[in-house]
């Protein structure tokens, strides 16, 4: 009896190895999408900007299926309707828009689906001997990015540093515009910055500090 067990339990023992080398890949092939799925922004809130790309269809019709490219004028083109313009406004609120515009005359209640698949990164940047850390702070991709964050991602002003720093923004006609702030006197939600916003950040005294 004794050598007629063996052979079982070496069979036994080998299937059980066997299963758990299966498990083990059907997890790690199981984990591969979940990486490509989170290069896609889904939130409703990201506001959209030119560069941008996005995947666009309406649910039953798929020669509404394209990719498309927001222009720097912030206008992407979709099939029926021609341009559109959505830079700036929410991936929720260009749905809403798309909706008001395919309704009337192309269909009774269209099913929208806008998908942000690529940004182009939003950046402000910091320069002077009175930041932590110059160079670029980029802006989240679904939300605003205020002048106190930006300054803590940029590891704060330095002990030498200025509390007056000044922002450094291109204007509608190309000008330069300077906004003066002192960061003693602000809040959290105060100066929200625009991408390709410049914060001078300079030592104590460069902007009359007292």
């Amino acid at each position: 009896m004794k050598k007629s067990i063996l052979p079982i339990v070496f069979v036994f023992a080998s299937f059980v190895l066997n299963a758990q080398v299966n498990t083990t890949a059907n997890s790690t092939t199981a984990v591969a999408p979940s990486a490509t799925a989170s290069s896609v922004i889904a939130t409703s809130d990201y506001k959209i900007g030119s560069g941008d790309t996005m995947q666009f269809w309406v649910i039953g019709d798929p020669e509404t299926n394209v990719t498309v490219r927001v222009s720097q004028e912030g206008k992407v083109s979709l099939p029926y309707i021609g341009n559109i313009s959505v830079g700036g406004i929410s991936v929720s609120e260009a749905k809403d828009k798309i909706y008001a515009l395919y309704k009337p005359d192309f269909y009774v209640d269209p099913q929208i689906n806008l998908i942000v698949t690529n940004t182009t990164a939003k950046i402000v940047s910091f320069m002077g001997t009175g930041i932590a850390k110059s160079g670029p702070v980029e802006i989240p991709p679904d939300r605003d990015l205020y002048l106190l964050e930006a300054i803590s991602k940029a590891g704060g002003i330095v002990r030498i540093g200025s509390a007056k720093v000044e922002i450094k923004r291109s204007g509608p006609k190309g000008e330069l515009i300077k906004i003066p702030v002192n960061t003693k006197n602000i809040g959290p939600k105060d100066y929200k910055l625009e991408s390709g916003d410049i914060i001078d950040v300079r030592e104590f005294g460069i902007f009359d500090d007292k």
